[in-house]
């Protein structure tokens, strides 16, 4: 099942230098992208959205090719039909464009899989995560970003089953033969592994779970 979610906070991206940046525009987005947002009424906003699916989309694709390389402008996204091509790939794009955040989520068009997301600030999981959980996690090199989105993948996976405990659920950090991070997956208590997707930045955490439908 090939599927990725990425977040992007919007007071970061808004107020860094690649706003105005039309020479990265042009490096990153193909050209058929490229006029969608000069045409576009705001294109910064557009932009935003085409980069958070384009990165989704990479992780739903390295979920089965683990040596794939993020070449930008081998994924396209057509936000008129929501869709997203990669070589001879078609990946379903969903797009939530709040306030404060923009949220992309890519998934295979045809799937026997209902798909689960949650965005948190990083007050409200420090609210209700204690931070003494965290601690001994710096030992594993793990950042505090990267402890809460795993936290927050196991609250919703709890949520959506209404009979798991947080603590009884794993989130490996295995890597491959090259080396590289292995795409995240909660295991749980009788082994079974539930594949998820994580996401941070600036103030946003995302997770997406997926669980076969019943």
């Amino acid at each position: 099942m090939k599927f990725g979610n990425d977040i992007i906070d919007r007071q970061i991206y808004e107020s860094s230098r690649l706003v105005s940046n039309k020479r990265f525009f042009k490096k990153v987005f193909t050209d058929k992208e490229f006029r969608f947002i000069e045409n576009s009424s705001d294109a910064n906003l557009t932009a935003m959205s085409l980069w958070a699916l384009k990165e989704s989309a990479y992780k739903a694709i390295s979920r089965q090719k683990s040596d794939i390389f993020f070449a930008y402008k081998q994924f396209e996204v057509n936000l008129a039909n929501k869709q997203i091509y990669y070589q001879d790939c078609v990946l379903q794009a969903d797009l939530i464009v709040a306030k404060k955040f923009v949220h992309g989520i890519c998934r295979e068009a045809n799937h026997s899989y209902c798909l689960h997301a949650k965005v948190d600030s990083k007050y409200s999981l420090q609210r209700c995560i204690p931070y003494s959980s965290y601690q001994g996690k710096e030992q594993e090199k793990m950042s505090l970003e990267s402890f809460l989105v795993r936290e927050q993948a196991k609250f919703l996976l709890c949520q959506m089953s209404g009979n798991l405990a947080a603590k009884e659920l794993h989130i490996a950090r295995e890597k491959d033969d090259l080396g590289k991070i292995k795409p995240p997956h909660i295991e749980m208590k009788n082994k079974q592994k539930i594949p998820i997707s994580l996401s941070h930045h600036g103030d946003f955490f995302a997770s997406l779970v997926i669980l076969p439908k019943e």
